[in-house]
């Protein structure tokens, strides 16, 4: 299981339609990507915004990157304040208080499987931020650590 963790500096005032936005636009097009699990936005503060999604496999974690990027550009580049940073990881520890049962995808004909074991490997976590050299939204430089 994989997650993509997108952090949004919002211009003040404006989150409740910055979420508006999310929740009729980008929601359902996120929730298409293979391997989607889940989506959580969160207010952090009055000027930011958080976004989690949760992919079955790291392809996927990476799709609603380029998703997310092209979305955002389109649809919310008047509600934000810069370039959002961006971090794709594997889920290392999860716990879910009701697992949620398996449903059959009708596509595939098999029931998607929600991890309750994460296998003891190390972590591959990615962070992405703006470089000129790899596009908008990455960079092999870690976060506070650019020149």
């Amino acid at each position: 299981m994989y997650a993509s963790v997108r952090k949004y500096y919002v211009i003040p005032g404006s989150v409740d339609e910055w979420m508006r936005r999310v929740q009729v636009g980008f929601v359902p097009l996120i929730s298409k990507v293979s391997g989607f699990i889940g989506y959580y936005a969160l207010q952090v503060r009055d000027d930011e915004t958080m976004t989690v999604s949760i992919f079955e496999t790291q392809a996927g974690a990476e799709e609603s990157v380029r998703q997310a990027a092209d979305w955002v550009a389109k649809n919310l580049e008047s509600l934000n304040q810069g370039l959002p940073e961006i971090t794709v990881g594997q889920v290392r520890v999860s716990q879910l208080q009701n697992p949620v049962t398996p449903v059959k995808d009708a596509t595939k004909g098999q029931k998607p499987v929600i991890p309750r074991d994460v296998p003891d490997s190390t972590a591959s976590a990615q962070t992405r931020m703006p470089d000129d050299d790899h596009g908008p939204y990455y960079s092999s430089v870690a976060p506070g650590t650019q020149k």
